[in-house]
């Protein structure tokens, strides 16, 4: 009886044992060239699978094991060769990305006495396995022509005639193009008994690099560093109890309000009152109220001395009686409408000033922006899907203009896989980048500079556009009205129009006076009427229109201030028509005369005329707008209740009644010396679609506070409309100038 043992690798190679001897054969002849090697392309890897069996050449009865077998392999990249001289010159050193047995989850099988062998139980392998070792190396740094990677496989498993080793999968892939030689060799107790060669080719692929605009929009540039936040100048407290309300939302709202005004007030001589104010809804009395407003007191005064150093103040809180138009201000009468809302926002103690105290204490608490600018993102798409690793020696992005100038910006080599892999995108945001991006059209490319010799990989051109605009006014929020008026909440807020429609006629002069083109870019005033969510109870029509007329009221007051102080700038002011959505959408939900006026102001200026199509495009950024606070949401909102919407929400929110908002469009030309700047004031009502939300760093002077007081300074402030502090916050006009 005679039995052959082989290893067996994809019909490649058999190693045959005759009685005492393992010699080595092949199914078909390795070439020694290029034209008879394996042609792959460089990122795929050569596999073979590695088995060995304990063939029966002749019958018999004797059992001839296998024993004790080694099989090595060692890979070598060859010298260039015709037609691969002119690709392989001068290549680098290689490594090897992939030299080894991979899926090594070895079976034993056993032949069965018929044609097919069957898997033997895993307990076979387990005991056996310690007897079958396989060792890759891999080794850098050396020339063509030396080993630069190897395998051994040690085997002492004894298989009985017949039997079958699978040992796992052995996979070749180097990281640079060329002709290898890969040199198997089989020895028993030491001595080699038999050699085979394989070649195989690694040729650079025909890359397919595609990059993709992913955002082609306006683009905003935030210039201005700090905004207002509103105070809500109230504390508010638990049903029939002079404890103050615990939930997160008026608790952060009330520590600024305290922190603020006691940091302003110490030691100012400030007549400061707190008047006694109770629900009489639910039977609180006027004692429960003094209690109240004298725990509030006592927390103002202790404030103050703390940010006073422990200094001694003339500033005085005082507790009274509240006046009539104080209890008409602040205590809201008994409504089928939400009613403990109601009584929540009735449980109440306000701080009130005279109007030189309110300009002092009240102002809108100055705080950092962290609101970033957009900027044009790209996605890329490399096929074949190959990672290329130390073959890329570069990589940058070339965008042109119209006029054929570059703009370079070279991309780490630490991002290139997960951009090439489209798990990120490439962002031009860079100081040199913005300040070449401005309006007009542009095209992008993207290049990789690779190892192959005088290879560079170089992406379509793609085209895009910009239309450069820069925020240069801050938000405004006009805030802290009844749920149902449409005007300002302080005396003071009126001197705030002033100033902002004096920042309109400085940008409005500047690019008068320093735009070189004869016809500047139209500006922008976007105001954004909001409201909370007690009007919807009786329709979202209701607070729609009660929302707009607050952003009509807004750009009523703004406008009559633009015409008394363009004198001061030499600026002639003229008025277009003005453009309004169709009263019947929510003229008849209202019923507050105040409301309706406004309303009726803007549909009789309109003269029955719809909105021009132009205004799909100021709603379009205006929503930008409101969608850009939310963005940072997901990794700056950490200890807020989990039901706050993100930035994908708000948008959807806003689709869903897009078709129903009113909006108004009053076109203003701003002339001075044969130019002409027009202005466009859009007025939209969002009703309570979008709460309050602002993400901020407060100033050094503000964290102090915080911290004499002992509390965290709060990051972001939600109008969180379950709370009456948020739905204070919610009754808003925002203010964005866009140059």
């Amino acid at each position: 009886m005679r039995s052959a043992a082989c290893v067996m690798t994809m019909g490649w190679l058999c190693l045959a044992a005759w009685n005492d001897q393992i010699v080595m054969a092949t199914t078909r002849q390795a070439g020694t060239d290029q034209a008879k090697a394996d042609s792959l392309d460089l990122g795929d890897f050569h596999s073979l699978r590695l088995t060995v069996w304990n063939k029966e050449i002749e019958p018999g009865t004797k059992d001839v094991k296998l024993k004790n077998f080694n099989l090595t392999v060692r890979a070598y990249r060859l010298p260039a060769m015709a037609p691969l001289a002119e690709n392989l010159k001068n290549l680098p050193a290689v490594t090897s990305k992939w030299f080894q047995v991979q899926n090594q989850a070895s079976r034993y099988y056993r032949w069965n006495g018929k044609t097919q062998m069957s898997e033997e139980d895993s307990g076979y392998m387990q005991d056996n396995q310690q007897k079958l070792a396989c060792n890759g190396m891999a080794v850098s740094n050396l020339s063509p022509g030396e080993a630069f990677a190897g395998l051994e496989i040690r085997s002492q498993i004894e298989m009985a005639r017949n039997d079958s080793l699978f040992i796992g999968e052995f996979r070749f892939q180097p990281d640079q193009p060329g002709l290898y030689r890969l040199l198997w060799q089989v020895s028993r107790n030491r001595q080699v008994t038999d050699t085979l060669v394989q070649h195989v080719y690694f040729k650079c692929p025909s890359y397919t690099l595609t990059l993709q605009v992913k955002s082609d929009r306006l683009l905003h540039h935030i210039s201005y560093d700090r905004f207002g936040i509103p105070l809500v100048a109230s504390a508010f407290f638990e049903k029939g109890s002079e404890t103050m309300s615990a939930n997160e939302p008026d608790r952060i709202f009330r520590n600024t309000f305290i922190a603020t005004a006691a940091k302003r007030m110490a030691c100012e001589k400030y007549e400061a009152a707190l008047p006694i104010l109770y629900d009489k809804t639910v039977r609180e009395n006027a004692s429960l109220g003094r209690a109240r407003a004298e725990k509030l007191q006592a927390l103002l005064q202790e404030t103050a001395h703390l940010l006073n150093n422990g200094r001694a103040c003339e500033t005085a809180f005082n507790v009274r009686e509240a006046k009539t138009e104080e209890w008409e201000r602040f205590i809201k009468p008994h409504s089928e409408i939400s009613p403990e809302q109601f009584s929540q926002e009735n449980r109440v103690t306000p701080l009130v000033l005279d109007l030189a105290a309110q300009r002092r204490v009240f102002a809108p608490l100055e705080v950092l922006s962290t609101e970033k600018s957009d900027e044009v993102v790209l996605t890329v798409q490399i096929q074949p899907q190959t990672f290329l690793n130390e073959a890329i020696k570069s990589a940058k992005l070339v965008v042109t203009d119209s006029l054929g100038q570059k703009q370079e910006e070279q991309l780490p080599l630490s991002e290139l896989p997960p951009i090439l892999r489209g798990d990120r995108k490439i962002q031009l945001k860079s100081r040199p980048m913005l300040q070449f991006l401005r309006h007009g059209r542009y095209t992008a490319r993207l290049q990789l500079a690779v190892n192959f010799p005088g290879r560079e990989i170089w992406s379509d051109p793609v085209p895009f556009s910009v239309e450069r605009r820069l925020n240069v006014l801050r938000d405004e929020i006009f805030a802290l009205n009844r749920y149902d008026k449409p005007d300002f909440a302080y005396v003071f807020d009126y001197e705030r129009v002033d100033t902002l429609a004096d920042a309109i006629l400085k940008a409005a002069q500047d690019s008068l006076l320093h735009n070189p083109s004869p016809q500047p870019p139209d500006a922008l005033v976007l105001i954004s009427g909001h409201a909370c969510v007690l009007g919807e109870v009786v329709s979202r029509f209701y607070n729609l229109g009660l929302s707009f007329s607050r952003a009509l009221f807004l750009r009523r007051e703004l406008l009559k201030s633009i015409h008394q102080l363009s004198a001061r700038y030499g600026i002639e002011v003229r008025t277009g028509a003005e453009l309004c959505t169709a009263k019947s959408l929510i003229g008849k939900f209202i019923d507050n005369p105040d409301v309706t006026r406004l309303l009726d102001e803007c549909f009789q200026a309109s003269d029955g005329k719809a909105l021009a199509s132009s205004y799909e495009n100021y709603l379009q950024r205006i929503i930008r707008e409101k969608v850009r606070h939310f963005e940072s949401l997901s990794a700056n909102f950490a200890g807020w209740p989990q039901d706050v919407p993100d930035s994908g929400q708000i948008r959807q929110r806003i689709e869903e009644i897009k078709h129903v908002l009113p909006g108004g469009v009053l076109t203003l030309a701003l002339k001075r010396g044969g130019k002409t700047v027009n202005i466009h004031l859009v007025a939209v009502g969002f009703g309570a679609t979008v709460p309050f939300y602002r993400h901020f760093d407060m100033p050094r002077e503000m964290r102090e506070a915080f911290a004499k007081m002992g509390i965290e300074a709060p990051r972001s402030f939600y109008g969180d409309d379950r709370y009456p502090a948020g739905r204070l916050m919610n009754r808003r006009v925002e203010v964005n100038l866009i140059w």
